[in-house]
């Protein structure tokens, strides 16, 4: 951000950054250790979808989207619930982002968890965050608010989780240039590019290297501006 701008909105990813595990691992072994029996059943076919991977037959994304529709299918509202409060106090949170979007929610600076991971549980640590939206791999309820274990578009990660966050800013009349990125992860340059404040989080080697080149800054460099959230940063 070369010029002086006041931030009005902080996107922050989930996995490696506002968490530091993987959710959606922790969140298939909440479901395994629930009903071990109805896993062995599915073993099978778990098999076949990781050959398939291995063998490159298959991107990442259709393993992700095929196992979300294992896991979910058929599973209630309240179920639903009952495992994302699991999983986010088995989780271990980002102390400092947790302060950050308390010092966002004070000063009038929109919150958004924009994360790959699936609606399903997602929707959740957005409440007890107290995020303003959340975007997310999008996931199918019928009309008895089951979850049927397809998803709705695609996989929201790298250049389609950049494409969700400009359609919200275009619905929302917000600029890139007015807005902080939090992440830890090398796929999320796409939206590291536009932001105005672009934040690494624990980086990862590739993101590190990444760095220099396009303007991000470490978090302990970005708590300092946080803690003067009152003035315009930079």
């Amino acid at each position: 951000m070369s010029q002086k701008t006041s931030l009005r909105v902080a996107v922050f990813d989930l996995d490696g950054t506002l968490c530091i595990q993987d959710s959606f691992k922790k969140y298939l072994r909440i479901r395994v250790f629930k009903s071990p029996y109805q896993w062995i059943l599915l073993l099978p076919i778990f098999w076949w979808m990781l050959l398939t991977y291995v063998i490159r037959i298959k991107n990442n994304d259709w393993l992700k989207i095929k196992t979300i529709g294992l896991v979910c299918r058929g599973i209630t509202s309240e179920e639903a619930k009952h495992d994302a409060d699991t999983l986010i106090h088995s989780l271990s949170w980002n102390q400092e982002l947790a302060t950050i979007i308390e010092q966002c929610r004070k000063n009038h600076v929109v919150t958004i968890l924009a994360t790959a991971s699936p609606q399903i549980y997602v929707d959740f640590i957005k409440y007890h965050f107290g995020f303003e939206h959340a975007i997310s791999t999008q996931m199918e309820q019928d009309t008895s608010g089951n979850w049927t274990g397809n998803v709705l578009g695609h996989n929201c990660y790298g250049e389609e989780k950049k494409k969700q966050i400009s359609a919200w800013c275009k619905q929302n009349n917000l600029k890139w240039q007015n807005m902080a990125l939090f992440s830890d992860s090398v796929a999320d340059l796409p939206s590291f590019k536009r932001v105005g404040l672009p934040i690494a989080v624990q980086p990862k080697l590739e993101l590190k290297r990444s760095m220099a080149r396009f303007g991000i800054i470490s978090l302990g460099d970005a708590v300092k501006k946080f803690k003067q959230l009152d003035n315009p940063l930079l």
